[in-house]
């Protein structure tokens, strides 16, 4: 990631790292956001520290809001405040869950969608649409 970020802030990038290593390069296009477009880090609390380290955010994987708030507690006071996080939820979403992530702060959850026929899909999205419309 560091790699990266070198690439996306410097004209001329030039990175020596134990797993990635080059000499000067150029790269364009730039990203218009800046310093660069936003950072996400997956995983568990192992990766808290580059998170932390990068002033990335965190997408965490399927916990409930009751199994996340600890961890996202311990991954604030690691990084000195607000950190994004966005939620990947499998299976059945219930609006109890939505209404808890959003009292942790969570910018975005992730709904998974089955892969199903066409009108049992719809069936599922007209399902999880009621659900959503009584948190708006």
């Amino acid at each position: 990631m560091r790699a990266i970020i070198e690439i996306w802030t410097q004209e001329q990038a030039e990175f020596h790292g134990t797993y990635v290593d080059f000499d000067p390069i150029y790269c364009w296009p730039k990203p218009v956001t800046k310093p660069y477009p936003p950072l996400y880090v997956g995983g568990g609390p192992a990766n808290f520290p580059r998170i932390a380290r990068l002033n990335a955010g965190w997408i965490a994987i399927s916990p409930s809001p009751q199994r996340l708030s600890g961890p996202l507690q311990r991954l604030r006071a690691m990084a000195g405040g607000d950190v994004p996080v966005t939620v990947c939820q499998w299976g059945e979403a219930a609006a109890k869950d939505l209404e808890g992530y959003r009292h942790l702060g969570v910018e975005r959850v992730l709904l998974e969608l089955p892969t199903e026929p066409r009108d049992p899909t719809l069936r599922y999205l007209d399902k999880l649409q009621a659900e959503l419309a009584r948190l708006a």
